[in-house]
C-alpha cells in the first residue's frame, strides 16, 4: 500500500507532506520552464518544511525557485512575470497537465511511488533533493483506487 505507516501517523503525514510538496514543486518548474521558454535545467528549487515540533511555533510550507544563470533561450524578466498572480492559476492548470501524462504510463502511474526520468524527475543540478520523494499520485490520478490525489482536479486544458 501506498504511504501506510499505521505505528506514526504524524510521521506518515509528515512524509506525505514532503512528497507532495517536492513533486509539486517539479511540476512547477516544468510548467514555467514551458512558458518561458528558460531550460528547467536552469531553474532551480529550495522546499521549505517545519512543523511545530521544530521551535518556530507554526507549521511551514514552502518552495521557492530560481535561477542562478541567463540564457539565450528564456529571460529572467519573463520568469518574474510568470510568477506574478495572474498567471499563476494558467501555469498550476498546465502544471498538472504536463503531470497527467508520461510516456511511460502505464507502467510508471501503476508503479510506487508514480515516478521517473520521464515525469518528475528533473537534472541533478536543479533538485536539491536529488530526485528522491517524488510520486504524481499526489498531483494526478492513478490507477490505485485507494489513493486519490492531493489538489482536486479543476479544469485542465
Amino acid at each position: 500500500e501506498r504511504y501506510k505507516c499505521e505505528n506514526e501517523p504524524r510521521l506518515l503525514i509528515s512524509l506525505a507532506v514532503k512528497n507532495f510538496i517536492h513533486t509539486f514543486s517539479h511540476m512547477m518548474i516544468e510548467a514555467f520552464s514551458y512558458f518561458s521558454g528558460y531550460p528547467s535545467v536552469n531553474i532551480k528549487e529550495r522546499i521549505y518544511l517545519a512543523d511545530h515540533d521544530e521551535g518556530l511555533g507554526q507549521e511551514m510550507t514552502g518552495i521557492l525557485l530560481y535561477t542562478t544563470s541567463s540564457s539565450s533561450e528564456g529571460s529572467l524578466g519573463g520568469l518574474v512575470r510568470l510568477s506574478e498572480s495572474d498567471k499563476l492559476d494558467e501555469i498550476f492548470k498546465k502544471g498538472l497537465s504536463l503531470s497527467s501524462w508520461c510516456s511511460i504510463d502505464p507502467l510508471c502511474i501503476s508503479s510506487n511511488p508514480s515516478s521517473c526520468h520521464m515525469c518528475t524527475h528533473l537534472t541533478e543540478v536543479s533538485c536539491s533533493h536529488f530526485n528522491s520523494s517524488l510520486d504524481r499520485a499526489f498531483l494526478v490520478p492513478t490507477l490505485d483506487d485507494n489513493f486519490s490525489p492531493l489538489i482536486k482536479e479543476p479544469d485542465v486544458e
